[in-house]
């Protein structure tokens, strides 16, 4: 009876331990979509467009970054598919959103 109830209780914790791990994947992805697309943004609303292309290569692969300007100011939107718990579960889509008003004299 006692081993029953503790293969249970390991595979519940398992279990919980992999959505923690999976979770904390996700804070993660997301925080690093916010640093991306807030840096590009501002770096594209001063004008420097060279430092904004280093920081989307640096940012990898898996992160997708779209720069839209207008008379108003700079769009960025950075987002990444990721499996959260491998492939137990489906794929997630996480995206950030920065929007910068043009510096002075940048403005298109």
């Amino acid at each position: 009876m006692v081993t029953a109830e503790l293969a249970v209780g390991v595979l519940a914790s398992v279990v919980l331990t992999v959505l923690l791990a999976g979770t904390l994947g996700l804070v993660g992805v997301e925080l690093t979509n916010r640093a991306v697309a807030s840096e590009v943004a501002e770096l594209v609303a001063r004008g420097d467009r060279d430092a904004a292309e280093q920081v989307r290569r640096r940012a990898g692969g898996p992160v997708r970054v779209t720069v839209e300007t207008s008379p108003g100011g700079v769009v960025v939107t950075a987002s990444c598919t990721v499996d959260p718990v491998g492939r137990l579960g489906p794929e997630v889509t996480l995206s950030s959103v920065a929007r910068v008003s043009w510096q002075p004299g940048e403005a298109p």
